[in-house]
């Protein structure tokens, strides 16, 4: 399973440099769910759904982060943890 966080509004996915790429194999594979969670959260990284990926795609799961508070959220360049 690869956890991975995807933008919404375009289906790209967050790369290991930051950037946002169209292949979820370019995507940065965080360590688990929670992670990947708690990054979003504290990055303030809305807007996108943490995904599941099984090697079967009927199996996948997905997580929507919608930014609900009005100081806005932001799914753009968001920095990576070393």
């Amino acid at each position: 399973m690869n956890v991975l966080v995807q933008r919404i509004a375009d289906g790209s996915f967050l790369a290991g440099d930051g950037t946002w790429e169209r292949e979820s194999g370019n995507g940065h594979r965080f360590q688990s769910s929670n992670h990947a969670l708690r990054f979003c959260c504290e990055g303030h990284v809305f807007d996108v759904q943490v995904v599941l990926q099984f090697e079967d795609s009927r199996y996948n799961i997905y997580l929507p982060l919608k930014n609900t508070s009005s100081n806005g959220g932001r799914a753009d360049a968001p920095t990576l943890p070393s």
